[in-house]
């Protein structure tokens, strides 16, 4: 199991834990792609339902979790777990799922399986599977996504090389091929990341460009697909129509490959999120605030070495280390308040760092309060969104505790 799938895994269950069915927001922050006048919203953790929603965050479509399903081509333990947020796309919604466990073929190969499934005509079906074989020298293949582009090829992103490429060639990304009798999906061809600052940093030992792609967020706008790093700001912007990649670049002017190399900075990105018209709108923190930011991440990185969390001989409960997990973020939040916006335009790459942020975007995070929103319809943007649904599953994604925040008063 890789490190990050046993941190994601790990958070899944503390959060679960403590939470329920109902996950602060600030955790995942808010992602969703707009499908005409809703905007798809995710459960946290992808671990529950889709909804469409409209300006007034009211439910209008309900897409039901793929594992709790009883009829589907799919053995539900091969879907137990949603890894790619639900997409649209030309004629339905996407998601890849994941068994989390390695399986075993005739011949004695064992391979980790991810399935493209596609919600079409209200209800779910099964595209086809990548099998993703064991290697020795490998910790272990994962894919985040595959996403669906023009005239039946797919794009897909991997924490290792699928082509065998070395040194500065390898790459996260690569197209697939279908073959829909089998519903099997085969490695066509490397694409390359064109990140030319991690170029220098690509080794056998050191794959620093995989671990930002891997731990990126999809945003879908008509046709192209942004790949946008949280931690360094690092994008990629996918055509779907040609699945390619079209642009690389960074929204940040002074992220100086040095600062790449050290693994960027927590949440130099508070959130983005796709706007109706076709850009990607995004929140950030100022610039000059990163590195001291990264002091405090380090501080929770110890605590989780020192008290062994996730482990079975750990010293903290979930609950314990959750709470302080969140006093550290409005902590941090007091001492790092200022909120920077940008646009980022996919057709052409241009990006732009907004001298008025949009109508209804705060410039301070409020105790972390604002580091999530939502898109309206109208361009303009909603700080701290309630979401919440009555019936037999209730989200409500609503947070007061920032008012209960340890830090001086203002």
């Amino acid at each position: 199991m890789s490190l990050r799938y046993s941190i994601l895994y790990l958070l899944r269950n503390v959060l679960v834990l403590v939470y329920g069915l109902s996950a602060p927001a600030q955790i995942l922050g808010i992602q969703g792609q707009w499908v005409d006048d809703l905007f798809i919203f995710h459960s946290p953790l992808l671990m529950g339902p889709t909804f469409l929603l409209d300006d007034n965050d009211n439910v209008k479509k309900e897409i039901p979790f793929i594992a709790n399903l009883t009829d589907f081509d799919l053995p539900v333990e091969l879907r137990r777990l949603a890894i790619q947020p639900a997409s649209y796309y030309n004629d339905g919604i996407y998601s890849v799922v994941f068994g989390g466990f390695e399986e075993e073929s005739p011949n004695g190969t064992r391979f980790r399986r991810f399935s493209l499934v596609n919600y079409q005509n209200d209800e779910w079906q099964y595209i086809g599977s990548y099998k993703a074989e064991h290697k020795e020298d490998k910790k272990g293949w994962l894919l985040m996504a595959i996403l669906q582009c023009d005239d039946d090829r797919f794009i897909a992103v991997s924490n290792e090389d699928l082509g065998g490429n070395l040194d500065s060639r390898k790459t996260p990304f690569a197209r697939l091929a279908l073959n829909r009798e089998k519903k099997e999906f085969r490695f066509v061809s490397s694409i390359d990341h064109g990140q030319n600052d991690l170029r220098a940093f690509m080794s056998d030992n050191n794959n620093i460009c995989f671990s930002y792609a891997f731990s990126s967020r999809f945003l879908l706008t008509k046709n192209y697909a942004t790949l946008l790093n949280y931690k360094t700001g690092l994008y990629w912007i996918f055509s779907l129509e040609k699945a390619t990649l079209v642009r690389a670049g960074n929204i940040f002017s002074m992220m100086e490959p040095e600062m790449l190399k050290e693994g960027g900075f927590d949440k130099a990105v508070l959130c983005a999120n796709p706007e109706k018209d076709g850009s990607v709108l995004i929140s950030a923190q100022s610039e000059k605030q990163f590195r001291a930011e990264s002091e405090y991440k380090k501080e929770i990185d110890e605590l989780m070495n020192k008290h062994n969390i996730g482990k079975p001989n750990a010293t903290m409960t979930p609950q314990e280390f959750t709470k302080i997990f969140f006093e550290h973020n409005r902590e941090v939040a007091y001492i790092n308040p200022e909120i920077v916006w940008y646009r980022l335009y996919p057709e052409n790459g241009k990006v732009e760092k907004l001298a008025m942020p949009p109508v209804g975007a705060a410039v301070d995070r409020d105790l972390g309060k604002n580091d999530y929103w939502r898109p309206m319809s109208d361009g303009s943007v909603k700080m701290a969104p309630e979401f919440k649904r009555t019936g037999k599953i209730e989200l409500e994604l609503k947070n007061d505790e920032h008012k209960k925040a340890n830090v001086p008063n203002k």
